[in-house]
């Protein structure tokens, strides 16, 4: 059985019956077309063959220094994002379980940028990221330290993904008092 690639999002306004946006790209994709067929509805082969997904400039696939270059106004070719890009495609991808740590990643980082962007401090709170989190990961990757920069940015990811779930957990424990 096929699977949908977990970056596509239901639109009713794509198409005249509706049809994907996927999440890298904003790009409608209807079903049936080339690209949902080759590569959307077939994840689980195309993965490894989407344009979207491969990483060759696309600042898409490295979500949250993405979104922290692009707090700071720095182009997508920017030096941030050129090495991390690097680091994942010519280190980590190498590395044992490396490849599931990227999947992992992409699993996760879009709802983390998703949530920031939520909240009212978004600015402050990617330039943060930026100067607490990746500047430093930056340096360690050039500096050849790559193992410790793999462990400060899943570092990062780790408390970000722990932020947002006491943020639910807070909430729902919220909606229980008054549920009660």
């Amino acid at each position: 059985m096929a699977q949908d690639c977990p970056f596509l999002k239901w639109s009713s306004s794509a198409g005249l019956f509706g049809g994907y946006e996927c999440k890298v790209t904003n790009e409608t994709i209807l079903t049936g077309s080339a690209i949902y067929e080759n590569f959307c509805h077939n994840y689980e082969s195309g993965y490894s063959r989407c344009p979207h997904m491969k990483g060759d400039n696309n600042s898409s696939s490295c979500f949250i220094t993405s979104a922290c270059v692009k707090a700071k106004n720095l182009p997508d070719d920017c030096h941030e994002l050129t090495a991390l890009r690097a680091f994942r495609d010519n280190w980590l991808t190498n590395q044992p379980g490396g490849k599931e740590a990227i999947e992992e990643y992409y699993a996760v980082a879009p709802g983390i940028v998703e949530a920031l962007c939520k909240k009212t401090d978004a600015q402050q709170r990617f330039e943060s990221l930026y100067a607490d989190f990746i500047v430093p990961c930056v340096a360690l990757v050039d500096a050849g330290k790559n193992e410790k920069a793999y462990e400060f940015y899943r570092g990062m990811v780790d408390k970000q993904m722990d932020i947002i779930l006491d943020t639910i957990l807070n909430a729902a424990s919220n909606v229980m008092y008054f549920c009660t």
